[in-house]
């Protein structure tokens, strides 16, 4: 992986697909660090982008 990017709205709509699905660490020195490269807030929407730590 060499970005992450997310778009989060700030409204609840119930069950939806995990953001995260088919990843999961065992332990927390086993978690993929990220840098944060862009946060910007878009008409009441975030939108966050990282890339992992070192690359």
């Amino acid at each position: 992986m060499d970005k992450v990017a997310l778009f989060l709205a700030p409204k609840l709509v119930g069950e939806g697909r995990g953001a995260l699905s088919g990843f999961a660490a065992g332990r927390m020195d086993e978690a993929l660090g990220l840098e944060t490269r862009r946060l910007e807030v878009l008409d009441g929407d975030i939108w966050l982008e990282a890339r992992p730590v070192g690359s």
